[in-house]
């Protein structure tokens, strides 16, 4: 008997307040210009994650921060947390990425929770989730039973959600313009 041990859970919700993205388009390009954005060498993307700790300070997200709270707390109850009365946002932060950029695989330490929500993008453009590292040789047969990555198409108007431990990132995006909203919440 084969036993699955140390599942990822990974929450993915498409079609969220798409009637707002242009509205949200434009509200992260004006906070982009107020507050001013950081490159490094992991998040090779323009972010607001080191310049505004909270963006929704300076951005009005109708909507989207409830949405964003009320799905990360179905999303923990399911994985086992029950005790969610201080559920809070650590940070949240706007990226905005161009062809050629990417993000190195990373994950956020110190957060319980973590998600990015896609306001503009291309279908064609992925997120990847990474299996623990490992030396094995690649099997002749991909299966359910060991799988080292899975992707999701960067949609527009669509929310990942994760636990902070969950290794992730993006490689060199083909697209235009890429704008996303990624938060942190704990306990």
């Amino acid at each position: 008997m084969i036993n699955v041990w140390f599942p990822t859970a990974i929450y993915f919700e498409p079609n969220i307040l798409n009637d707002n993205l242009s509205s949200y388009e434009k509200e992260i390009k004006n906070a982009i210009s107020d507050v001013g954005t950081i490159r490094d060498g992991l998040k090779n993307i323009d972010s607001t994650h080191k310049t505004r700790n909270n963006i929704f300070e300076v951005c009005e997200l109708k909507d989207l921060r409830k949405v964003i709270y009320e799905s990360s707390k179905a999303f923990l109850k399911e994985i086992g947390y029950l005790n969610l009365d201080n559920l809070h946002f650590d940070n949240c932060w706007a990226n905005i990425s161009y062809p050629g950029d990417y993000i190195f695989p990373h994950n956020h330490n110190g957060s319980l929770l973590s998600g990015v929500y896609y306001v503009k993008s291309s279908i064609n453009e992925r997120i990847k989730f990474f299996n623990k590292p490992t030396m094995l040789p690649d099997p002749e047969v991909w299966n359910n039973y060991n799988h080292q990555y899975c992707e999701y198409s960067c949609i527009p108007g669509s929310m990942l959600l994760f636990t902070s431990d969950t290794m992730h990132g993006t490689e060199k995006q083909k697209c235009e313009e890429k704008i996303a909203l990624s938060f942190n919440l704990s306990l």
